[in-house]
């Protein structure tokens, strides 16, 4: 089971975000709801993952589009570095949600 912390570290990690505050926002929470959510062993809601998913779609569109304009090619690998890490996690993301949409059949 994919768990916010482990998705909390890696956007940590990655630089999208600076604290847990704001990757509460991603999950369309308020900012203590990651801290509390982890906090209080609590799982994310399939809505919160998909809310998160959308985020990720735009964040690699972002990325892809930034990578086009890129010229210096230690920024651009960088970027690349930066989008399949974001289309890893957005394909864990989804496995969890469908993993738990299958479990309620």
């Amino acid at each position: 089971m994919l768990t916010l912390r482990e998705i909390s570290n890696e956007l940590l990690e990655l630089q999208v975000c600076t604290s847990e505050r704001a990757v509460g926002k991603l999950f369309g929470r308020s900012e203590s709801w990651c801290s509390s959510t982890i906090a209080r062993k609590r799982d994310v809601s399939v809505d919160a993952l998909l809310r998160f998913s959308l985020h990720l779609d735009r964040m690699m569109e972002s990325t892809l589009n930034a990578i086009g304009v890129e010229n210096d090619p230690d920024e651009k690998s960088a970027l690349q570095e930066g989008h399949q890490a974001l289309a890893s996690l957005k394909q864990s993301v989804m496995a969890e949600v469908w993993g738990r949409v299958s479990m309620e059949s």
